[in-house]
Parts: C-alpha cells; structure tokens; sequence
C-alpha cells in the first residue's frame, strides 16, 4: 500500500527554507544538505534538489536574474519515504 504524499502538500515548507538565504544564490549541494538535514523527510536522499538552468542564449547569462529549484521526492509503495511528486520553487 502506498502512504506517500504529494510533495506540493509541503510547498510552503520549502519555499521558506529557499527564501532563508536573502543575498546570494544558493548552490545545488548547499541546499540538498539543508533539505537533508530538515525534518520534510527522516531519511536523507529521500528529496533531491536539482537546479533548473535558465539562460538567454544570445548573452549566455541567466536571463532573469532568479534562480528555479526543482525538488523531486523518492517515495513509493517500496519504500519508507514521506512524499511523492515533485514541486518547483524560484529563488529570487
């Protein structure tokens, strides 16, 4: 049987650990460590933070000045892992 939530029922949760960091960007291992090491999920790994790469082709720069982290859940009916799904925070 599968107990596993949708990962967007804790979206909120997320965006406030994104937002934390005000005055820089964050990178992909920093955040996986803090996901990781919050109380979303007991089991490390269980949520994996990817970064979503958004260039002008023509500058080869970030195009919109933000930053937009994908995080994808594990969980499923073989496994102990809370959540399902995955959900999409921009960090400005």
């Amino acid at each position: 049987m599968n107990t596993t939530r949708e990962l967007s029922e804790i979206q909120p949760t997320i965006e406030k650990i994104v937002s934390e960091r005000k005055n820089s960007s964050w990178t992909q291992y920093e955040l996986q460590k803090i996901i990781d090491n919050s109380d979303l999920d007991p089991i490390k790994g269980a949520i994996i933070v990817s970064k979503q790469e958004v260039f002008n082709e023509r500058l080869h720069e970030n195009a919109s000045g933000s930053e937009t982290w994908i995080f994808t859940a594990r969980g499923n009916k073989d496994n102990n892992f809370k959540f399902n799904g995955s959900t999409t925070v921009v960090h400005n």
